[in-house]
């Protein structure tokens, strides 16, 4: 029996690319082009995206988006946990007054701040699909 829990999380993406590239070749993934075309056609996505761009500058585009979402992602991921530290830290008291454990505040605090991304969620998803958008169609125009 082979053990799974010894592996790294190389293993583990390569796993995943394997499971979806298996399952595009059987055709359980029909539905992506459909995906694809949706967020090319998105009004920003036309506005950003002019049909005279050439494959040197999808390839940029790319290449920007590889170099760059690391550290984007590394800085959002700090900010918030400032962001979780600082509200853990205010409700801290009350919780102590409460006679609460601390993971209980750290739970609703996490939970607050997931509502709060829901609730707010027109600020940040139309920014997350123009990107991803983007970077579809120059997908599209580097590979063809």
């Amino acid at each position: 029996m082979y053990i799974f829990s010894g592996w790294r999380w190389t293993h583990w993406i390569l796993l995943a690319a394997g499971v979806v590239y298996l399952a595009s070749y059987f055709g359980l993934m029909s539905h992506a082009e459909e995906t694809i075309n949706w967020l090319i056609s998105r009004p920003g996505i036309r506005d950003a995206i002019r049909p005279s761009l050439d494959r040197e500058d999808a390839l940029f585009v790319l290449l920007s988006f590889l170099v760059l979402t690391v550290p984007a992602i590394f800085i959002a991921v700090v900010l918030l946990g400032f962001v979780f530290a600082v509200l853990t830290g205010t409700v801290a008291p009350v919780g102590r007054m409460l006679g609460l454990p601390e993971w209980i505040l750290q739970i609703l605090v996490g939970a607050v701040l997931l509502i709060a991304a829901y609730v707010r969620i027109d600020l940040w998803l139309p920014w997350i699909l123009w990107a991803v958008g983007l970077v579809t169609s120059a997908w599209v125009i580097a590979s063809s």
